[in-house]
């Protein structure tokens, strides 16, 4: 256990940060959160899962479409707590998937903790089922790697940068600290039951492909493995080509077609047994055995099968949103990065398809290099076997040695799952977004092949300092060792410490202040560095009481973009209960330079929160391109402020709302 201590910080790390998300996000703010407790909740009154309505709109739980088992294992978790105080659960009223004027938060959550307390703690105790599942999957994906690079390395000069340990545990860093798998522990969602289950089939066709001699219990527990991922989500059937696959290679190393057939048998006869029934019930409700049709006709309004459409600005618009939301894009898919930051992780996965590609070269010249000297070795040895006694028995031995998997053929058998992995769950994730569209377009639908994923990156990633060894003398082999395993474990830790910072990045300058209403935007009285404004009166029941200008330095740069910062004071002579959006336009010459509209205190502090009395500060940042501030400078022009209000709702202005005022910036 010694030896796996980095492992097992990648692991307490996992868990601290999904704990984090899980507490960051407010309940019921992860995507199809509510319906997914739904299910576990139905399931606990009810005894069985919902049966569910073809017309769109009728069902009480929109996801009783999926399979039950992660369901029912969280209904186990909710005991016999009384859940009747989730129907208190209320929407905002003025949220808006096209924008977040009204707030990034789906559903009100002002007063839940004394409305729904149970149904808050029982959502708190799911997502601690999905902690677990993620963990599981972390682990199954560590495991793995130590199958796929061995426990001490391959051996060859070409293959690994360091022991098996090190490729092993950067996969894990991938995937632990990956914010998107962070934020989805960290939600009630049955996703994280069929990653744990698609990271275990994986991990089932490896250990039996990788083992010299495989018993006849493996095909059972694949067969277990598969029925109980077709009994979490449907996802699970990307992986029976795989387990097939992986008892035809059995079967090919023996030499023995019935072996392939046995295997078969066994693993379909225990997937059936576990997963049957629940295909037989949707036949008899629905008329096809994974109600395919009862799920497009319910989610009618996002079907878009018809009229999708295979070209180039398609394919890009759905790979756009699954990359982002893969590495990080929280809440109901409203809370995202920057836009540049999306950018590293691309180029990091270019440098891992480069190691990946090289390395698959090389390993399969090495196949094809060791199958030619075993066919000679088997050829010399059979030869030599025939001039001797006691033949059966070390022909059988000869015939083992040669077939046992060695490192080149493990490599490229590895390499062959992992892809096939990938592909697979690539080829079913572009079906349903070519089927639902944006609401198919999430990344958490490609984590099936998360663990796949990793490893291949790892294997790509620490391939690379591994060619420095052609590059050290073959006699100073200590010191190869110790600078490419150095170089490997600084990419590890490297990675660590980059996704860490993403994921602290993610919680405490992206999540938490998105939900939570600001408390030092309202004030008491004008601050004295204020200009105060006479008369400024705005419908139905604000007046701005002043502003504060800070202008951008002179000279800039061409092409560069900067901002004025103005922040305004609004005194609330009334509380309201409509959702007022600000604009602001910035004059120059009669020559409108900038603009910026948005909801008060940057989103986060919108007008049905302003109370009776109070002053609110609302800072705003208005973008000015370098040509115009610098005309602006250069000419001394003074510049001129509108601001106006309008409804979030009818993007209507309010009637006698809008004012103009000016300031001369040299003043």
């Amino acid at each position: 256990m010694v030896r796996h201590w980095p492992f097992l910080v990648v692991l307490i790390l996992y868990v601290g940060l999904a704990f984090a998300y899980s507490r960051a996000t407010p309940m019921w703010e992860t995507p199809d959160e509510p319906s997914h407790f739904a299910y576990a909740r139905y399931i606990q009154i009810n005894g069985g899962p919902p049966i569910q309505s073809f017309q769109e709109g009728k069902n009480e739980v929109e996801t009783g479409h999926h399979p039950l088992l992660y369901y029912y294992l969280g209904r186990l978790l909710l005991g016999e707590t009384n859940l009747a105080d989730f129907k208190k659960l209320q929407h905002n009223p003025y949220f808006s998937f096209n924008n977040n004027d009204g707030g990034v938060n789906v559903f009100s959550h002002q007063e839940e903790n004394l409305t729904m307390p149970n149904s808050i703690a029982a959502g708190y105790t799911l997502r601690n089922l999905s902690i677990i599942f993620g963990a599981g999957t972390l682990l199954l994906t560590y495991l793995s790697g130590l199958l796929i690079f061995g426990p001490t390395g391959a051996g060859e000069r070409w293959l690994w940068a360091s022991r098996g340990r090190t490729p092993a545990t950067l996969a894990a860093v991938f995937v632990g600290l990956l914010p998107q798998f962070g934020f989805l522990s960290g939600a009630i969602n049955n996703d994280n039951g069929i990653v744990f289950f698609c990271s275990l089939s994986l991990y089932g066709c490896l250990w039996l492909i990788l083992r010299p001699h495989p018993v006849t219990s493996s095909f059972s527990l694949l067969g277990g493995i598969v029925g109980l991922g077709m009994l979490t989500k449907y996802n699970e059937i990307a992986y029976i080509p795989l387990v097939a696959l992986a008892i035809g290679v059995v079967a090919v190393r023996a030499r023995s077609w019935w072996l392939f057939l046995k295997g078969g048998l066994i693993s379909g006869g225990v997937c059936l047994a576990i997963s049957g029934w629940w295909f037989v019930r949707s036949q008899i409700l629905y008329g096809d055995p994974a109600g395919w049709g009862m799920w497009r006709s319910s989610f009618a309004s996002v079907d878009q099968s018809s009229s999708f459409k295979w070209n180039r600005s398609n394919l890009e618009h759905i790979w756009s949103r699954w990359f982002d939301s893969f590495w990080g894009v929280f809440g109901w898919m409203n809370i995202r990065f920057e836009p540049e930051l999306y950018a590293w992780p691309a180029r990091v996965m270019i440098v891992a398809a480069i190691g990946l590609t090289l390395l698959t070269l090389a390993a399969s010249w090495s196949f094809i290099r060791q199958r030619r000297e075993n066919r000679s070795n088997y050829s010399l040895q059979s030869h030599a076997l025939s001039q001797t006694e006691d033949k059966p028995e070390k022909l059988e031995k000869a015939i083992t040695e040669n077939l046992e998997p060695k490192p080149p053929d493990r490599t490229t058998l590895s390499l062959i799952f992992l892809a096939l992995s990938v592909g697979l769950v690539l080829i079913s994730a572009l079906n349903y977004a070519a089927t639902f569209g944006d609401a198919g377009t999430q990344g958490r639908y490609l984590f099936p092949m998360l663990s796949a994923f990793a490893l291949g990156s790892a294997a790509g990633l620490t391939w690379l300092p591994g060619l420095l060894r052609y590059v050290i003398p073959r006699r100073w082999t200590i010191l190869s060792q110790v600078v490419v395993g150095g170089l490997a474990w600084l990419l590890v830790s490297g990675a660590g410490f980059s996704l860490g910072y993403l994921n602290l990045y993610a919680l405490n300058d992206k999540i938490i202040p998105a939900y939570t209403i600001p408390t030092n935007l309202s004030l008491n009285a004008l601050p004295s560095g204020a200009t105060p404004i006479q008369g400024a009166e705005f419908a139905p029941g604000m007046w701005l009481a002043g502003y504060e200008v800070t202008a951008p330095p002179a000279n800039l740069k061409v092409g560069q973009t900067a901002s004025v910062k103005l922040t305004l004071y609004w005194f609330a002579k009334n509380s309201m209960k409509e959702n007022w959006i600000g604009f602001v336009h910035l004059y120059a010459a009669g020559q409108d330079i900038g603009q910026q509209d948005g909801t008060p205190g940057q989103g986060r502090y919108q007008t049905f929160f302003w109370k009776k009395g109070e002053i609110v500060k609302d800072e705003r940042l208005i973008p000015v391109k370098s040509e115009n501030w610098n005309s602006v400078i250069i000419e001394k022009q003074p510049l001129r402020l509108q601001l106006g209000w309008y409804n979030g709702g009818n993007r209507a202005q309010l009637n006698n709302g809008n004012v103009d005022f000016y300031f001369d910036w040299n003043r």
